[in-house]
C-alpha cells in the first residue's frame, strides 16, 4: 500500500510506475489523496483477487493471463449475442 500510494502521489506517475516495475526502484515516500482504498473495496466486493482479471459480457470472470485468441473468441461471441 505505501508503494502504491507513493506512485499515485508522484509528480510523474508514469515514470514512478516504470521505475518500480522495470527497475525495482520504489519512489520516495509521499502522501496524498488516492482512490486506492475505493479500488480495493470494489475488488473485494466483486471478488477480483488478482490482475489481470477480465469480466466478459456473459458475466464470466477470468483471473490471470489467457491467450489473446481466447479473448478475441469471447469478444466475438459477445458481438454475436447483441
Amino acid at each position: 500500500m505505501p508503494t502504491a500510494t507513493s506512485i499515485w502521489c508522484a509528480s510523474d506517475r508514469l515514470k514512478a510506475w516504470d521505475d518500480f516495475m522495470l527497475h525495482g526502484k520504489a519512489p520516495a515516500s509521499k502522501e496524498c489523496e488516492t482512490p486506492i482504498q475505493t479500488l480495493l473495496q470494489s475488488g473485494q466486493k466483486y471478488r477480483v483477487t488478482g490482475t489481470p482479471t477480465l469480466i466478459f459480457a456473459d458475466g464470466s470472470v477470468v483471473s490471470g493471463m489467457i491467450p489473446s485468441a481466447e479473448i478475441e473468441k469471447r469478444l466475438e461471441q459477445a458481438k454475436k449475442s447483441n
